[in-house]
């Protein structure tokens, strides 16, 4: 059965104001918004601060503020260079930038939330591209965060860290042509090319798309936008095409 350009028109557009009407309701669609995150509200940890409420925006002071994972601890388990740049000041949108060239997953804000939940023993589902350095693992485990059991299973999703990683250097951009799933170097020609119109791009993302060749991770690294939100919104839309 084929469905016609305007009934699938509409369909997208309807996803797409739903999708943004939820994310303001659950407070994602800014990351500049209001630090002050979201608490458990049932079960044993009600009244815990929720790691899944950290947003891109938040210092590693704040994330000690409030989850009480000193910063340096956090910058350890990334492998920070903290000689030029203070744990402190360093934001959790930050990696996706120092780690933006990894292929097989990516290091980001939800790598933050993953580890900040491991560390405080509280629940945390990350999303299923989410990886964790092998010096987070060891970190958690030294400090009995995590058992045996639970390291072996991390290590499954860990990336070794070295140089090439935590700078900027470049790899040829590789595009995943038949699975259509936005990765760290997915650019703005792969979704057009996956058949996401421009205009449906520019209403996610809420700006003119100038540079059709950047990659999405560096373009919202550069507006200050945190790439884990809206990559999900971009990936619902293309999953209905």
């Amino acid at each position: 059965m084929r469905i016609s350009s305007t009934v699938l028109g509409t369909g997208v557009a309807a996803f797409i104001v739903v999708a943004v009407a939820l994310l303001m309701i659950f407070g994602l669609w800014n990351d500049e918004q209001s630090k002050v995150p979201a608490k458990f509200t049932t079960g044993q940890f009600a009244g815990l601060n929720n790691p899944s409420d950290i947003r891109g925006s938040y210092t590693f002071e704040d994330i000690e503020h409030y989850f009480s994972v000193p910063a340096e601890t956090i910058a350890q388990a990334f492998a920070l260079d903290t000689s030029q740049k203070g744990a402190n000041e360093y934001k959790a949108k930050d990696l996706e930038e120092l780690y933006k060239d990894i292929d097989n997953g990516e290091v980001g804000t939800d790598s933050i939330k993953w580890f900040v939940s491991l560390y405080d023993q509280v629940p945390y589902e990350p999303e299923a591209t989410t990886l964790l350095p092998e010096s987070a693992i060891r970190i958690l485990a030294d400090l009995g965060s995590i058992d045996e059991t639970t390291a072996t299973v991390l290590t499954a999703r860990s990336i070794a860290i070295n140089q090439t990683y935590a700078t900027s250097a470049t790899q040829e951009h590789d595009v995943a042509s038949e699975e259509m799933i936005i990765k760290g170097n997915t650019t703005y020609s792969d979704l057009l090319i996956w058949g996401l119109d421009a205009e449906t791009i520019e209403s996610i993302v809420g700006y003119p798309i100038t540079d059709r060749t950047i990659k999405l991770r560096d373009d919202f690294s550069q507006k200050g936008l945190e790439f884990s939100v809206y990559k999900n919104v971009l990936q619902e839309a293309l999953n209905i095409l």
